[in-house]
């Protein structure tokens, strides 16, 4: 029996079979009547592009069993209950992936113990130190040519900015190499356990 669809509303997003077409108006129009109680039945699933999939995706279920002759006495009742089970198992692959992505008990202490950190070791705390050590006994000349060859700018581009050549940059790049250099080899290092008089 046919049902008359001008009552339906027209569907917010049109369903797609296989091949990305339009279903038929009669499928849309069931389908459309439980996009609300979909919502209400499975509110984590509140990603609107899962949503479209699992509905496509019923839509296209739906008109393959009408045409393959079946016959449907109650169509939204089949179409909740195929939208119920699509809805269901995206849950539970989505509980899955979570499940699979977290550790529990001891093994959290263990994974812990065994990492790492790659912030904040002693290391690079006495580097930071040292830099600022050295960068407060530079005037304001030598710290803008360090700033600016620290991000890759060159010789002859530091020299035009400071209005000197780019040897002189050069030479003074090497008096504050040495300068660090001496200054590096009278400040004990944590990483060597203190230094050696």
């Amino acid at each position: 029996m046919m049902q008359d669809e001008s009552p339906d509303p027209s569907p917010t997003f049109p369903l797609l079979d296989e091949a990305g077409q339009p279903l038929s108006g009669a499928t849309q129009a069931v389908f459309l009547r439980l996009e609300q109680r979909f919502g209400e039945h499975f509110p984590t699933l509140n990603d609107p592009a899962v949503v479209r999939n699992l509905f496509d995706r019923g839509g296209q279920q739906y008109a393959r069993m009408l045409s393959n002759g079946e016959h449907v006495e109650k169509p939204e009742a089949l179409a909740w209950k195929i939208l119920r089970n699509l809805g269901t198992s995206e849950l539970r692959r989505s509980e899955q992936r979570v499940s699979n992505g977290t550790v529990h008990g001891d093994a959290v202490d263990r994974l812990l113990e065994n990492r790492v950190s790659e912030y904040g070791t002693p290391q690079q705390s006495f580097a930071i130190v040292h830099a600022s050590e050295i960068l407060a006994q530079l005037n304001a000349t030598e710290r803008k040519c360090i700033t600016l060859k620290s991000v890759c700018w060159t010789s002859a581009e530091v020299g035009k900015e400071l209005q000197m050549t780019a040897a002189a940059v050069d030479k003074m790049m090497q008096r504050i190499r040495d300068r660090c250099r001496g200054r590096f080899l009278e400040t004990p290092n944590p990483s060597k356990g203190g230094a050696s008089s």
